[in-house]
């Protein structure tokens, strides 16, 4: 319909072989950086995990803090419940896009440097089933304090697989209530997704002490999740 010319196509191939050329991809591969790197000594290094680790804790927001029960004292705090479907979460973590990740430190592993965890699962994200409720209640009731790790997965939302709500999937809203109200500790909900999600079932709990929003927090976010938790790192307020 005459909307482009060919001018326009001439000038947008040009910027375009402009770039690629500045970036060296029609010269020889030998002589190319970017395609010479090595997973071991350009990828994963002590640097690049350094700023995994800082990333994932710059991206932690606390959202609920009752009477600043958070952070805990490894004084005080010696058992932890961490239950729920992203509990031991590790390659829900990475999101959508990634690479070979060298190590996954799930929230389990992280708080595990902190106190004696008893995990349990509850249900897996989509929370058909609330048989599995039980492991976790009654670790609950026997922790110092307990972390709720709810959430979703590329389960619910991934490229080509939309949600038609926000609403915590399957039986989780029931899963937060039962083991909040079985818990005899300080309590953490710790909301580990990359979309809108409905969590006011823990912010209108009054035995919910906190809230964290983690989004996928990658390779190191179990340790950021600790970290935070723990008093370790401040985290934002956004």
């Amino acid at each position: 319909h005459n909307v482009t010319t060919e001018d326009d196509m001439n000038a947008a191939v040009e910027h375009l072989f402009a770039v690629q050329i500045r970036l060296g991809m029609f010269d020889p591969v030998n002589s190319q950086p970017y395609l010479n790197y090595t997973f071991k000594d350009k990828v994963n290094t002590p640097s690049s995990q350094k700023l995994a680790l800082e990333a994932a804790q710059q991206g932690m927001v606390l959202l609920k803090n009752t009477n600043n029960v958070f952070p805990l004292s490894t004084d005080s705090i010696k058992t932890l419940a961490v239950v729920g479907p992203n509990a031991d979460a590790t390659t829900v973590m990475q999101g959508n896009y990634h690479g070979t990740a060298p190590y996954l430190i799930s929230p389990v592993m992280g708080l595990s440097k902190y106190a004696n965890v008893t995990y349990s699962e509850g249900c897996d994200t989509e929370c058909a089933s609330t048989s599995g409720f039980g492991d976790a209640v009654n670790a609950a009731k026997e922790a110092d304090a307990t972390i709720i790790v709810i959430g979703i997965s590329t389960q619910q939302e991934s490229e080509g697989n939309d949600r038609i709500n926000i609403s915590l999937p399957g039986y989780q809203e029931q899963f937060v209530n039962e083991v909040t109200t079985a818990s005899k500790g300080p309590v953490m909900v710790v909301v580990m997704a990359g979309g809108s999600v409905d969590f006011s079932v823990a912010k209108d709990n009054n035995k919910v002490d906190g809230i964290m929003w983690t989004g996928y927090p990658g390779q190191s976010g179990g340790t950021a999740i600790a970290d935070v938790i723990f008093g370790e790192y401040n985290p934002g307020g956004r």
